[in-house]
């Protein structure tokens, strides 16, 4: 799984012990299992991310734990994603991506509401008002001529 344009990081015994210790330690929920690997196998990141299981996303400086757990949860794929990003070689960098796609999706949605109130407030143009009148006229239906659209 190992890509092959990303040069490989190698890692000592001990290195690899002590990584599994602080996953062991941290007492990580089944759901970072295949998040842990591909973080591993893609971003050479074998030591789990700085946070305790006890801090949430909701904290005014959330841990990088807390808002991986919540990309674990809500967007796995965008978090897929960040973990195979071109050059990323830590936890801070995959939080990173993640917070500039949200800020981006949130600027987006921002952008379509804001279209979507203005289609709303469009009066109809006089183009759909001829084609209506022509049609009710085809139908035999006639409007009063004192109300104008």
């Amino acid at each position: 799984m190992t890509s092959p344009t990303k040069p490989r990081r190698l890692f000592t015994r001990p290195q690899m012990a002590a990584a599994r210790a602080a996953w062991d330690a941290g007492e990580f929920s089944h759901e970072w299992r295949d998040f842990r690997y591909l973080a591993a196998m893609e971003a050479g990141l074998i030591f789990p991310p700085d946070g305790t299981k006890w801090d949430s996303w909701g904290d005014d400086e959330p841990s990088e734990r807390a808002l991986l757990i919540r990309a674990i949860r809500d967007t796995p794929s965008a978090l897929r994603d960040a973990i195979r990003a071109p050059g990323v070689r830590s936890w801070a960098a995959v939080v990173a991506i993640l917070i500039r796609g949200r800020d981006e999706r949130s600027i987006e949605v921002a952008r379509q509401d804001l279209d979507w109130i203005e289609v709303k407030e469009r009066r109809p143009s006089t183009r759909i008002v001829s084609v209506l009148t022509t049609i009710a006229d085809s139908l035999g239906v006639h409007r009063p001529t004192d109300t104008q659209p």
